[in-house]
Order: C-alpha cells, then structure tokens, then sequence
C-alpha cells in the first residue's frame, strides 16, 4: 500500500534490427565491426561450456549498475533477451544466475520492467514457477533444496521488481494460477523464513488494488485458509504475520468485504502500536556488544545474523504503520478546504464527525485520546539515555573495526594482499550503528504519517491541538539534539530528513486547523523564532517548504502583524537565494498570501519588497528558460505558475500604491 515508483527519464535509443546478432555470416558492412565485441559477455553466454554460462549471466549481473548509457546500450544490443533466455537453460545454476541477473536489472524501474515484459519476460517466469511448484513436497536432498529455493527467491524477487513498476505485469500475473503457486511457497515446514517473507512481499504487492487476484484468494479457501492460518499462529515470525494481515486486508478492500475482515485483521496490523523500537533497539545493542569474537574475520557475520533476525519487529511495525495510515486516508477536500481558509479566515467546516462515520468500528478506537497518546509516542525523537548507549554501542564497533583493519594488514605482509584488501574494503562495523538509527527514524516517520491523518480525521478539541501542537515544536528542537550526539555518517541518513519532513508537516496542518478555527489565535514567540529559522536554515527542502507554509498561516492572523516586516525578509530571502525551484515557489507562495491587502503595505515598503521581487522575477524568468538538467519537472510547473503568478501580483500592489 502507497508503494512508490520511480520515474526514470533516460533518454529512448532506437532498438538496433538485429539485437542478437547477424548469425548468417553476411556483413552488412565489412569495415564495421559488431559492437558486441565489444562486451564480451555475448560470446560467453552463447558458450556451450555450462560454467562459462553461470559466469556470464553473474557478470552480466553487474552491468545493471552501470551509467544509463551502457545499460540502454546493452538492453538495445539485446542482453535482456539472451538473460531471459537462459531462464531456460538445462543447468539449474545457469538459470539461477540468469534469474538473478534480471533481478538486478528490474530494480532499475519502470522503463527497463516494460522492456523486460515486452520481451515476454513474465512467460518464462512463470513456467519456472509451475515447474518449482512442487518443490517443496519434493523428497529432494538438501543442497537441491537449497538450490531450488535459491532459484525461486530470484523468480519471487523479479516478479515483485515487475509487477511493481508495470501493468500489464500484474494483468499477465493475474490471468494465471500463479496466484495459487504462490501461496504454496508460503508453507513453512519446508521453507526457509527469507523465502517466505520474500513471496509475501510479493503477494503485498500484487494484491493491491487488483480485483481479479483478490477475488481469488477470497473465494478460494485453501488459498485464504494459508494467509489465516499464519495471522492465528502466535509463534510465526511477526513480520510474515503482519503480510498475511496485509494481503488479506488488500483483498477484503478490493471484494468491499473489508468489514468482515477487520475483526480477525486489526488487532494484528494494531500491535504495531505495542512495539518500542527504543527499548528493543537497545536489548539488540547490548546482546551485539556481548557477542563473543573469537575470529575476527567472522565477526561481520556474526554481526550480520544478529541483526537480520531483529529487523523483522521493525518491519513489522513499519508495514502495520502504513496499513493503519491508509485505513485512516483522510480526505484530500478537507486539506485544500483548509488552505483556501486561511487567507479570508474563513472557517474550515469541521469534517471530522463525517470523515469517522466512514470509518469502521473497529478502527475507531484509535480516534480516542489514549490511543492517540500511543501514536503520538511513537513519533518522539530517541531519549538521552538511548543515545548514551549508541554512543557506547558506536565506541565498540568503531573499536573492532580498527582491531579487523589491523589484522587484515598483517595478512598483507604475508602475500595475501587481493583477498585482503577486498576483506579491508568490503566490512564495515560501524554501518550496523547506522542501521539502527535508520530502522527508528523509519519507525518514527510511518507514525507521523499515520498522526497526519489521525489530525485530518480529528477535531480541535480530540486532539487536544495546544499540547499537540507543543509536543511537534519539541520534537523539531530534541532532533537537533540528537543530530549533534550522534557521529557523522550516521547524521547523513535520509531518514532524518524525512522524519523532520514530517513533524513539519504535521505542525503546518495543526496550525492551519487551529487557526482557521480562531482568527485570534496566537502561538509562542519562541516558536515563530523556531519557524523562521527552520525556513532559512534547514538542510532539508520539504522542510523549508512546511516552514513557509506556516509563514504563510501565521502572517494573515491579526497577532502577528507587528511580525510581518520579519515574516517578509525571511520569505524574500528565500525567494532571492534558495537552489530549490519548491522553496522559491513556496516562498512565493506564502508572499501572496500575506502580503496582498493594504494592511500589508507598511511591512511591503520596509522592506523593499517591490524591488526585490522584481529582481526574483528577472531570475525566474532566466532560469525557467535554461532550466537546471537535475531539476524536477513538477518542481519546474510549481515554480512556473508562482512566476506567473508574481507578474500579476506586481501589477496588483503597483495598482494599489498609485
């Protein structure tokens, strides 16, 4: 659910005539030479040596990480196709590696995902996964097994990439009894976790909004009787319950058979709220301190097992976050009703009542004030005591590395230098520290989402909106905090960023809900002082936007008026000197609000605002015409209509100053 896509806008090259390549002996062109000469890899796929297969279909694996150039070169030349291909070959570990290698290609987005089903990709996946079907009702010997589900977590992992970037992948998926197979591989008994999680991903994915597969699973008992079973099933792993609860909560939406669900659904995807990433990070940190290192160089391993066992909870909550911010979709009327409000103080029609009579009874619990207090913690910034500890954790990891740096070069010495070096190059212990940090900020920021629409839901008076209101601006000062207690490349996790995002945003709602509710509203001094600078300073661009959004609520409220020459150096200076093409139309944004009626026009002249917005629209008209090559399109039609928009609004106020 609210799965993203990626928009790639590589540039399209025409497909070569003979992706293949000439197989008749017949140049074309003698003084021409073939370009796949150049990529050895063709030949070597080509090789009826199997080993020389496996290697190639490895080799070709790592072209997907290559610049954009060299992959369409490649797709073009038609490496795809010859991978797709080898999904056939006699030698499973051939098949295994070729699967492996779309894998890594299909990440790429939408654009590679509709080649690879133009080229008929989904065919021979799907035949490899009628054929693996039985697999595990197979009396197979261990390493076939292995190799079974090796293969089948590569399949898994290709079909998600595809049908998560591509249409026509899910109507291919959803006209097929693949449906059933997957849900096979589901069975436990005979499977490892990894592969089971990795199908029910999968399954998450290709159930959403797709009526055709979420009929199946509800009208066939076996298929809803695996996804039940798991979710009743206290000791299966908290992670793979949780996707259980959310494929059958895509298909009771989907089959409007979603109030016949909840009660068996929503006290598993609600225990997310019972979880403390807090507390469980730090048992997690004290068990990877306590672990015993009696080799070094398997001391990464173990670090590795120790973590990826303990990720699942975060998961966990995560995806049950997510569930519970959809079933809370707040209504998008009521957002633009509360940005029309503010300029003319026109009251926001409270739509609460109406938008929780659409809820379900079950969910409306989380509309109480305890359970909103359960929400709200989840959003709070680490405590000084956690921190205390990860800095310890830090200390102990940043110590072995040094420890495993210095065993590696001893090993050099002693002519073990190209294994060595990789070993040198390839471990890093301190990562794991960031990893962490990650996992909570991830936790953190699902739980602002999940609050953004529990405030779109909500009154005034329900959310208790002042101390609401307090606990957001706290959190904005207590991350600052954090940032500066923690080391630096745990600060340049994008989490962060996105965590303050959200707060901001949250706060920008609240404000408008509050103060559209009380033209005579007023917040703290200290607050405004801690908007202004969150607009001119911050790292982060969303958040500078929320800043200014606020800016913009707040300088049309009668208490702020002696702010306003302030408000307008802060806005201006946005629109003069910030790189993003989001903030200036924000900022631009935010002048035609405040600045627009007469009353305005003392702080208008003070501080030059004339002037200074003739010279943005000088700079904005250069740089729309020569727009930046990494600049956003939606960023740039933002920017566009705020320029446009600025033209008008100069020849408003000179109107109002003859």
């Amino acid at each position: 659910m609210g799965k993203a896509t990626k928009d790639y806008r590589n540039h399209r090259r025409k497909r070569r005539n003979d992706p293949i390549g000439n197989q008749n002996g017949n140049d074309n062109s003698s003084n021409q030479e073939d370009p796949k000469k150049q990529f050895p890899v063709f030949a070597q796929l080509a090789s009826a040596d199997e080993s020389a297969r496996e290697i190639a279909c490895a080799s070709a694996s790592q072209f997907a990480f290559e610049d954009d150039d060299t992959v369409q070169k490649l797709i073009d030349l038609g490496l795809l196709k010859l991978l797709i291909e080898k999904l056939s070959d006699p030698i499973l570990p051939v098949r295994t590696a070729a699967a492996g290698a779309l894998r890594n290609f299909s990440m790429a987005g939408e654009k590679v995902c509709s080649r690879l089903v133009k080229d008929d990709c989904m065919t021979s996946l799907l035949a490899i996964t009628a054929a693996n079907r039985n697999f595990i009702h197979q009396e197979l010997n261990a390493e076939s097994t292995k190799e079974a589900q090796l293969l089948m977590t590569q399949i898994i992992a290709v079909f998600t990439n595809l049908c998560e970037n591509s249409p026509k992948a899910v109507e291919i998926f959803s006209n097929t009894e693949a449906m059933g197979m997957a849900i096979q591989f589901l069975n436990l008994q005979n499977q490892t976790l990894e592969f089971a999680i990795e199908t029910a991903q999968f399954l998450n994915i290709v159930t959403e909004n797709n009526p055709i597969c979420c009929k199946q699973l509800i009208d066939n008992p076996e298929m809803n009787g695996v996804l039940q079973k798991m979710i009743g099933d206290s000791q299966c792993n908290v992670y793979l319950r949780m996707l259980s609860a959310a494929i059958l909560l895509n298909a009771s939406i989907s089959t409007n058979t979603l109030n016949q669900s909840l009660p068996t659904l929503f006290p598993i995807i609600s225990s997310c709220m019972d979880f403390n990433p807090q507390s469980f990070s730090a048992a997690l940190l004290t068990k990877a301190m306590a672990l015993q290192v009696t080799d070094i160089e398997k001391f990464d391993d173990q670090l590795d097992e120790t973590f990826k066992e303990s990720e699942y909870p975060f998961k966990s909550q995560q995806l049950g976050l997510e569930l519970l911010t959809n079933l809370f979709a707040g209504d998008e009327q009521e957002e633009q009703e509360m940005d029309m409000g503010n300029e003319e103080y026109i009251p926001v029609p409270d739509s609460s009542k109406n938008l929780q009579s659409q809820v379900p009874d079950h969910i409306k619990q989380l509309l109480n004030s305890q359970s909103l207090k359960k929400v709200v913690d989840q959003c709070e910034v680490t405590s000084q005591d956690f921190r205390n500890g990860f800095a310890q954790f830090y200390e102990f990891l940043s110590v072995k590395q040094r420890e495993y740096e210095a065993h590696c070069k001893g090993k050099l010495t002693m002519k073990l230098q190209t294994r060595e070096e990789n070993l040198v190059n390839g471990a890093s212990f301190v990562e794991y520290a960031d990893r962490v940090m990650s996992l909570i900020k991830k936790s953190q920021t699902r739980a602002l989402s999940l609050l953004t629409n529990l405030i779109l839901m909500s009154s005034v008076q329900d959310l208790d909106a002042n101390a609401l209101w307090n606990f957001l601006c706290q959190q904005c000062s207590n991350l600052y905090t954090e940032l500066s207690n923690v080391p630096d490349t745990t600060k340049k996790s994008e989490q962060y960023g996105l965590y303050l995002d959200g707060v901001t945003y949250n706060m920008l709602l609240l404000l408008r809900k509050m103060s559209s509710q009380n033209k005579n509203f007023a917040i703290d001094q200290t607050h405004i002082k801690g908007i202004l600078d969150l607009a001119k300073n911050s790292q982060f661009e969303e958040t500078r936007v929320n800043a200014l959004g606020m800016i913009g609520t707040l300088g049309v409220l009668p208490a702020c008026t002696s702010q306003l020459e302030i408000f307008g150096n802060v806005v201006l200076e946005r629109c003069l000197e910030d790189a993003s093409e989001s903030v200036v139309a924000e900022a631009l944004n935010t002048v035609f609000d405040v600045f627009a009626e007469p009353e305005s026009n003392a702080a208008f002249t003070s501080t030059d605002m004339l002037q200074k917005l003739k010279k943005t629209s000088t700079i904005l008209n250069q740089k729309l015409k020569n727009p930046p090559k990494n600049a956003d399109e939606e960023a740039l039609e933002k920017l566009e209509e705020a320029e446009f928009n600025l033209k008008n609004f100069l020849k408003y106020k000179a109107d109002q100053f003859r």
